[in-house]
């Protein structure tokens, strides 16, 4: 514990100093036999012991009748930002406050002078740190009269441990009700917010390489955003899809240069975890930024760890969500929306139409020739040739207008706000020209054609129902008059 102060004889019981933590009771067994040793012994213990004591990541101190500090080991000054000079011959007060030595500290040191061994958690404000927080025990510390002359302090800090159990607390209570995006959301914010870093965010990987990753979520001090999609090439997270953690604790923005992203935040240090599905592959992950050295990195990791497990999870859900979703509304042949997806466009397309007064069309598609062509050469071409003309039809289409299979080779189509009854023809003799041409499937040629019937908002009906029966009836007349053309429902050609 290095050189100290007092004067006359010291005294101590080892076996009180042997307990303390981070003090080996077998260290000096055969001092420790001995229930109290002279001066010389005493400076004699103190050399042996100098080295573990000073290694000891507890604080130990030494403190007498009148409050003054005695001796202290390394650990001490470096938690408390001070130096031997500054602290050996001050008062307690002098260094850790009044406030704290009144409420905390002497209470505690009139105990131990009392002859108990006293156990006490507190807080305080340590310069250069802030509020800290600690648990400390006091021994007696008798003379050769068996009088109690000053007290061995032995602290430990616990500031990140408290620290680290409060972002815990922060972030499951923001995150314990949110499911899906709200859950990246409240995750991003609350891991900001607990950890005071300028960005967190969370990512999944997109390609199946892993070279892409789009934000399910960022918080900045500028508030929310997600969706941005980016290369993982040039970035701190390029090493993520391997599985592997990255830490930058410093100058990230002179590793990365043409990052203006990184540039525009004043970025200095990155920590970035990443998190997987149950089969246990990368799916994406949670980082943090900052523009100052991170501190307490380990802990930050630990935390984060921990979340990236349940952002892996929920992303997992999420996408299984999605994909029972889409299977309840899609073909699965095509890809294209199923009957109960083109029904619920339909209501909104009625609905759009009566708000905005607005015209639009459904057209009822049947293709000729295909049963023939399904039973000679197998329903795995016939497969194959509704997909292709899947693909066809939607070439044909607008982005705001819906395709959809609704049952064998019966396609339908909703044309969104068609204000002229020529452009509505004009898309059904686009859709009978691009099926008319040949289609090349494993290596043979085939043809087919495609009878259509349209039916038009509102002069056929406001009724998506009956609109579909009218466009269905118009088809049937299309087939009854030659196949391979259209009509319309109550219109001349």
């Amino acid at each position: 514990m290095g050189a100290h102060t007092a004067t006359g004889d010291w005294e101590v019981d080892l076996r009180i100093l042997n307990s303390a933590p981070g003090i080996p009771s077998n260290i000096a067994p055969d001092v420790a036999r001995s229930h109290v040793i002279g001066p010389e012994a005493m400076r004699e213990m103190w050399k042996r012991y100098e080295f573990i004591v000073n290694t000891s990541r507890d604080f130990m101190d030494l403190i007498d009748r009148d409050y003054i500090y005695q001796a202290v080991n390394d650990a001490f000054l470096s938690a408390l930002n001070t130096t031997r000079e500054e602290t050996v011959g001050k008062s307690v007060a002098d260094i850790w406050g009044e406030e704290t030595f009144e409420s905390a500290t002497k209470p505690c040191l009139d105990q131990c002078f009392a002859g108990n061994i006293v156990h006490v958690e507190f807080s305080a404000k340590i310069r250069k740190r802030g509020p800290s927080y600690f648990i400390a025990t006091y021994y007696p510390y008798y003379n050769a009269d068996r009088e109690i002359t000053h007290a061995v302090v032995v602290t430990r800090d616990v500031t990140i441990r408290k620290q680290t159990t409060e972002w815990l607390r922060c972030i499951v209570e923001g995150t314990a009700k949110s499911t899906g995006t709200n859950f990246f959301r409240d995750l991003v914010y609350h891991v900001a917010s607990a950890t005071g870093v300028k960005v967190a965010f969370a990512a999944e990987l997109l390609s199946e390489n892993g070279l892409q990753a789009r934000s399910l979520a960022t918080w900045t001090n500028a508030g929310f955003s997600h969706g941005l999609t980016w290369n993982l090439d040039g970035t701190p997270c390029a090493k993520i899809e391997g599985g592997k953690t990255v830490f930058l604790e410093e100058r990230l923005c002179e590793k990365f240069p043409n990052s203006a992203w990184l540039a525009k935040i004043g970025a200095e240090s990155y920590l970035g975890i990443p998190f997987q599905d149950s089969s246990e592959n990368v799916t994406g992950y949670i980082g943090i930024i900052d523009d100052k050295p991170l501190s307490g990195k380990n802990e930050v990791e630990q935390v984060l760890r921990i979340f990236a497990e349940r952002a892996g999870a929920e992303l997992e859900r999420e996408r299984m969500e999605k994909r029972l979703e889409h299977m309840a509304h899609h073909d699965s042949l095509t890809g294209l929306p199923n009957r109960f997806l083109f029904f619920d466009r339909l209501a909104q397309a009625c609905a759009q139409g009566r708000r905005r007064k607005e015209r639009f069309a459904v057209l009822f598609i049947d293709l000729d020739r295909f049963k023939e062509i399904n039973d000679t050469l197998g329903h795995e071409t016939g497969d194959l040739l509704l997909k292709e003309v899947a693909v066809r039809l939607l070439d044909c289409m607008r982005e705001v207008d819906t395709v959809a299979r609704i049952g064998g080779d019966e396609f339908t189509v909703i044309l969104t706000n068609t204000q002229t009854l020529a452009g509505i023809k004009t898309t059904a003799r686009k859709i009978l020209a691009t099926l008319t041409c040949p289609f090349v499937l494993s290596g043979k040629k085939m043809c087919i054609g495609s009878s259509i019937g349209i039916s038009i908002y509102p002069t056929d009906s406001e009724i998506g129902d009956i609109l579909l029966r009218c466009a269905d009836a118009a088809m049937y007349e299309a087939k009854h008059t030659g196949k391979n053309t259209y009509r319309l429902w109550k219109h001349d050609d």
